[in-house]
């Protein structure tokens, strides 16, 4: 096992972190997109992120699979003990032909190959948790409005789904506060076995700022 704490003491000079400036910046809500602007630092290379249009859909089928094999020893069984947006999910999950996982599992290849390609050009790269505003209680998809039927998911999963079809490691960061204070936070995802360099760029950026110090006022969500 390496020694990361060691690691974070190390030099971000030479670090290269990827940025896509139209996936990462301009497709975001403004105040997520205001964080990342501030979050970025060492040496920025711009790079395109491969982010088909179906991602979430596949990563849905996927996510479907795993979840119904990892809840097999209490679902169906105990079925009326879960919620209706995961027992909906494992439902899927035992529904899916072999056919739709086949495709799935090709789709995450050729995914995957896509990924490793963008990433020799830097050491990692900075996306945001989430794409969607942060939610409510009542909006928990951060719809822009409490309707679920309105809520998109592809907003909240866009950017963690790729380390999810991967399998590369990723670092979540605080670095902001939107305007009712809640806290906001963005990635750093590198390739495989890269966690070292995770470690010690993070560390680097707590080392200047304060984000991780600080607690949300919890005044105005209180009911």
């Amino acid at each position: 096992m390496p020694d990361y704490l060691a690691a974070c003491g190390g030099p971000v000079s030479g670090l290269r972190i990827g940025v896509d400036h139209a996936a990462v910046i301009d497709s975001v809500s403004s105040e997520t997109a205001e964080m990342m602007t501030a979050a970025l630092g060492a040496e920025i290379v711009p790079v395109t992120l491969p982010m088909p249009a179906d991602a979430v859909t596949q990563w849905t089928v996927l996510c479907a699979i795993v979840a119904a094999v990892a809840h097999a020893a209490s679902y169906p069984a105990q079925r009326g003990e879960y919620g209706p947006r995961l027992g909906g999910l494992l439902e899927m999950g035992h529904a899916l032909s072999a056919c739709e996982v086949c495709r799935a599992m090709q789709w995450r290849l050729v995914f995957n190959g896509a990924m490793a390609r963008m990433m020799r050009a830097v050491d990692m790269v900075i996306v945001p948790v989430t794409a969607a505003p942060q939610p409510y209680l009542d909006n928990a998809l951060g719809a822009s409005t409490s309707d679920a039927e309105n809520a998109d998911l592809g907003d909240l999963l866009k950017f963690t789904a790729p380390a999810d079809f991967t399998g590369y490691p990723a670092l979540t960061l605080p670095g902001w506060f939107d305007l009712r204070g809640a806290p906001m936070g963005f990635q750093l995802m590198g390739p495989h076995l890269s966690e070292a360099a995770l470690f010690r760029a993070g560390h680097a950026y707590q080392c200047v700022t304060n984000w991780h110090c600080r607690r949300p006022d919890l005044a105005p969500f209180t009911i």
